[in-house]
């Protein structure tokens, strides 16, 4: 697999859906959840700061380790649904 460069200079990373997919809708869930949810909100900010630190390199790891934050916070704004 060819990469575009070293990782040390990746910056950013980028996540698509096709719209109405259910990956869509849970994105938007979730997101709407957070900005209604200051707290929680906060939470995750801590929780991403937490495992930036932790996995900078692993970003399999770094997703994993917020797994069960997102399914908490999608099960919350469901059931607000």
């Amino acid at each position: 697999m060819n990469r575009p460069g070293p990782r040390s200079r990746r910056t950013h990373h980028l996540s698509l859906s096709e719209p109405g997919s259910r990956f869509y809708e849970e994105k938007l869930l979730f997101r709407d959840y957070l900005r209604a949810h200051a707290e929680a909100a906060e939470e995750y900010r801590r929780l991403k700061e937490e495992l930036a630190g932790r996995y900078a390199d692993d970003r399999a790891s770094y997703t994993e380790g917020k797994r069960p934050f997102v399914e908490r916070i999608l099960a919350l704004a469901t059931a607000e649904t």
